[in-house]
């Protein structure tokens, strides 16, 4: 059920970028970033994603700043949608401080130039045990030279979770 629901989202989301190319809303005549540098971009910003979160004395707003567009809109599972970025940080302090994150990259595709769509594999631990693991769904883009996270689509792998 999980694989069905980020297979609809992946789907919702290649709909929604069809729908702003024909409305011109972005660069139709765009270029994509070569394929070996957009993984390593990829595998970069979610490793640093990781790095941040699983800092001992992290500051949830300072994470959700360095990592997240002011106009990001997160999609957690079985809520409604999430903007801002002091709502983002507060929705994260649901999470104890000892969970920690380890993501991998499982596929990833250029949007032009300056923006990309990843979907990830995270894998929640608590003291080194596995607690969760989520299918993420995640447009990153490119403000100012910095790339940050646009959009964020996770669900849980596992029916319940305890933590």
């Amino acid at each position: 059920m999980q694989h069905t629901l980020l297979i609809m989202q992946y789907l919702t989301f290649t709909y929604m970028e069809n729908r702003m190319l024909r409305s011109h809303h972005v660069n139709v005549h765009r270029t994509n970033m070569d394929a070996e540098a957009l993984k390593k971009l990829a595998i970069a910003n979610c490793n640093e994603f990781g790095r941040l979160w699983n800092e001992p004395n992290k500051s949830l707003e300072k994470l959700v700043e360095d990592i997240y567009n002011t106009d990001a809109v997160i999609y957690p599972p079985g809520s409604p949608p999430i903007t801002g970025l002091t709502n983002i940080s507060t929705f994260f302090q649901v999470f104890p401080n000892n969970f920690k994150v380890h993501g991998s990259i499982a596929k990833v595709k250029s949007l032009g130039e300056d923006s990309y769509f990843a979907i990830c594999s995270i894998q929640g631990t608590i003291d080194g045990k596995e607690v969760d693991r989520f299918s993420s769904c995640e447009e990153w883009t490119k403000k100012n030279g910095v790339w940050k996270l646009s959009s964020d689509f996770w669900n849980s792998d596992y029916e319940k979770v305890n933590y």
